[in-house]
């Protein structure tokens, strides 16, 4: 993986031993070898760091991982089994751009109230009680939608240099379809940058456009909400999404499709009372043999909210592998969490 090279050669470090050759981790090269470009040399430090520095870095914090729940270890099972069927496919939430600098859907809503009208106290109560389409609603009035458009797209705007964590695992696991409801680009950026750019991107209307024209060798992105840079097919206001999950509509029928034949892997997805998850509820309710889905979720502070959470999920089809967290979690230790189970499941199927 491109990424994978690139953070071992970040972290490269050289020394001069007391014989003049160049020494780097426990790979000793002389002048001639370097001028000779040695790429045994190269590709044997490589898999040093890899197997003695990166890979146990993360073999320990999915130890932590698996130790959390006593669940874990067999869902996590299950989903490498779905993995090597081909069977699984990831949605990708907003919590996967957080190490690109982007915002968080609520961070974002209340990014925009500068610019609005609207009534700050009202806003912030639809914040608190989870009413995010209605906060948004109260946005989009209170400003011109010129001004709404420009700052949705600098907002989700992003430098393709700044993108880190465990998004950039995604290609090596998940070459073939991925779904989103993010705005950003972060999705087509990684994936070209590991020479696997989308085939194609689809989102609004030619979500219906998926099935007719899929290529199984190239990656196809649905970006169910829409994209930052084009207002047609957003998804965003009440009467946007009322539109976009309406009966029939391209967002309802290719992801009822997907949902009803594919393990769905969720991640950065918060998960709470959105229309994707109603969707979810309302599948497991009438189909009793559609496939599980799973999502890698934070822990609960107590057993009692753990199996509040986890009996919520499950009534949807969604099997949660936990995550602990210390009191005060940074982006960092959801990152740290998120690549240690990401690159578990990638080395369970061969691609370490």
């Amino acid at each position: 993986m491109n990424r994978l090279r690139a953070e071992f050669e970040a972290q490269l470090q050289a020394e001069i031993d007391g014989e003049g050759n160049v020494v780097l981790g426990e790979t000793r090269m002389s002048p001639l070898a370097i001028l000779n470009l040695d790429e045994t040399a190269y590709q044997n430090e490589y898999q040093r760091w890899l197997n003695d520095e990166w890979l146990p870095r993360r073999q320990a914090r999915l130890r932590d991982i698996l130790a959390a729940d006593p669940h874990n270890a067999e869902r996590l099972n299950d989903l490498a089994d779905a993995h090597r069927r081909q069977q699984v496919v990831p949605f990708v939430g907003a919590g996967m751009s957080r190490s690109a600098g982007l915002p968080g859907w609520g961070e974002f809503l209340q990014l925009l109230l500068h610019d609005s009208a609207c009534n700050p106290r009202t806003f912030r109560a639809c914040l608190r009680r989870g009413a995010y389409e209605t906060a948004a609603d109260l946005l989009r009035d209170g400003m011109p939608l010129a001004l709404f458009n420009e700052q949705l797209a600098h907002r989700f705007r992003l430098t393709p240099e700044a993108i880190r964590g465990p998004v950039r695992l995604l290609p090596a696991l998940f070459p073939g379809l991925v779904l989103t409801t993010n705005f950003d680009r972060v999705l087509e950026e990684v994936y070209a940058d590991e020479g696997h750019p989308p085939g194609s991107v689809l989102y609004g209307a030619d979500l219906s456009r998926y099935r007719r024209h899929r290529d199984p060798d190239l990656t196809t992105l649905l970006k169910l909400h829409g994209d930052c840079e084009h207002p047609t097919g957003r998804v965003f206001t009440t009467a946007e999404y009322e539109a976009a999950y309406a009966p029939g509509s391209a967002v309802l029928v290719e992801l009822g499709l997907v949902v009803a034949s594919h393990n769905l892997l969720f991640l950065g997805a918060s998960l709470g009372t959105d229309r994707t998850v109603d969707l979810l509820r309302r599948a497991a309710a009438t189909d009793p043999h559609q496939p599980p889905h799973y999502a890698f979720q934070p822990l609960p502070a107590t057993a009692r909210q753990r199996r509040d959470r986890e009996h919520f999920l499950i009534d949807r089809g969604i099997y949660p592998i936990w995550f602990p967290l210390p009191p005060a979690p940074t982006s960092a230790d959801f990152d740290d969490a998120l690549e240690a189970l990401l690159v578990e499941l990638l080395r369970r199927v061969g691609g370490l």
